[in-house]
């Protein structure tokens, strides 16, 4: 994914580990992704303290309703603390027969108290989940030049 730059600066400053969040409608407004792509993205539950309390991934809409507004979904820009290997250690595959790392994530808030700060953004995440995505991200960046 092609992630702002001040989610990536807010993210290397922290002391501790954290998840960039990102706002799902400013995600379906902003981004490249329609809106049938964005809702199957993991959504988290945060803290009054902002600390993720719980990540859902693929979740049902009823999980959503449940949430309230604003609905926060994980695009996968987290910053982790050594925790995150233990983490990945002790859990199983999915339903999918897949290694998530929300539940990695999942496990180390619940088993081992590792917190996670949530940093909230209204902002563009450019998906590039497949092949497909590529010239589109290609045009959104065209005339871009990177900061040394």
């Amino acid at each position: 994914n092609y992630y702002p730059i001040e989610t990536l600066r807010s993210l290397r400053v922290l002391d501790s580990a954290g998840v960039a969040l990102f706002d799902r409608e400013s995600l379906i407004s902003l981004s490249n992704m329609p809106e049938d792509r964005v809702l199957k993205f993991s959504v988290a539950k945060v803290s009054r303290e902002k600390w993720l309390e719980h990540i859902y991934e693929k979740p049902l809409e009823e999980t959503i309703r449940e949430l309230g507004f604003p609905i926060y979904v994980s695009m996968n820009c987290w910053i982790f603390s050594p925790v995150i290997y233990r983490a990945c250690l002790s859990i199983q595959p999915s339903a999918r027969g897949e290694l998530e790392l929300t539940d990695a994530v999942q496990y180390a808030i619940d088993s081992l108290q590792e917190q996670f700060e949530v940093l909230a953004f209204r902002a563009p995440v450019l998906d590039m989940s497949s092949r497909s995505d590529i010239a589109i991200v290609a045009e959104k960046l065209r005339g871009m030049r990177p900061n040394p």
